[in-house]
């Protein structure tokens, strides 16, 4: 087997792994915990660990230049307010149904972006 073709795949297979036991964590512990608890927690985890990896010189930051209102416009979005409905959702519902719905999302982006990318959609690209 190829080393380039099966460490990617390998890697997409584990991060499925873990973001689909995500719902299962999330909906152990929000018998726990209340939805804002929980995502206090996960947040003040998740600040920890890249300040870790800054301080190791893993990662670099670099915000000189940037439009940082935009990347505020999307720190707000994406992580913020993505995560308070996510939580909430699977505290309104089934784990397994919250995990349906967010199989959705990838088939909702490749829909939704042809509009905006106007991407290239061959049967030959999906059967290589």
């Amino acid at each position: 087997m190829d080393k380039e073709k099966v460490l990617p795949v390998g890697a997409g297979i584990l991060v499925s792994v873990f973001f689909g036991l995500s719902f299962m964590f999330t909906r152990e512990a929000l018998d726990v915990l209340a939805p804002l608890q929980l995502l206090g927690f996960r947040f003040a985890l998740a600040a920890l660990a890249m300040t870790l990896l800054r301080a190791a010189g893993w990662i670099k930051i670099n915000l000189r230049g940037k439009n940082l209102r935009a990347v505020l416009l999307v720190a707000l979005l994406q992580p913020f307010l993505y995560f308070i409905f996510e939580t909430t959702g699977v505290r309104l519902t089934s784990a397994s149904e919250a995990g349906m719905m967010m199989g959705l999302i990838p088939v909702m982006t490749v829909i939704l972006e042809i509009p905006f990318l106007k991407p290239f959609l061959h049967l030959s690209n999906w059967l290589r």
